[in-house]
């Protein structure tokens, strides 16, 4: 289906439909509701420009988490609290490439995505606040 569509893939929730096409049949186990593994899938439904966002996001936390590590280690200086680096580390968990997932666009795992993203950005812009006052 990446072939077939690169730039803007066949569109979000179509792997099942389209699994079921001739074109991508291998034999009665290789039909699914998503390929298990969220970059394959955006690949696939969202093609570069869906998955480039999701990569561009988490290559953003693991350079940040890096980042913190490297600036308490070595410099002394906290970046991020411990709150924050919990959500830093669910990203990082959910969005690791290599484990197999669920349906990226299914309601439940978007909360399991998504949720901590909107907790991580609320504590950014608190702390922003608190430093200004």
């Amino acid at each position: 289906m990446f072939k077939d569509n690169i730039i803007i893939g066949v569109g979000p929730n179509n792997y099942r439909k389209l699994s079921k096409d001739h074109r991508y049949y291998v034999d009665d186990y290789s039909i699914s509701t998503h390929p298990h593994n969220s970059y394959l899938q955006l690949l696939a439904e969202t093609g570069i420009l869906g998955f480039t966002l999701v990569f561009v996001i988490f290559l953003y936390f693991s350079f940040q988490a890096i980042l913190s590590i490297f600036m308490a280690h070595y410099k002394k200086i906290i970046l991020y609290n411990k709150f924050q680096i919990c959500l830093m580390c669910s990203f990082f968990i959910s969005l690791w490439p290599l484990i197999p997932s669920l349906n990226f666009f299914n309601n439940w795992i978007c909360i399991i995505y998504f949720l901590p993203i909107g907790f991580f950005l609320h504590s950014i812009q608190i702390k922003r606040i608190n430093n200004n006052l």
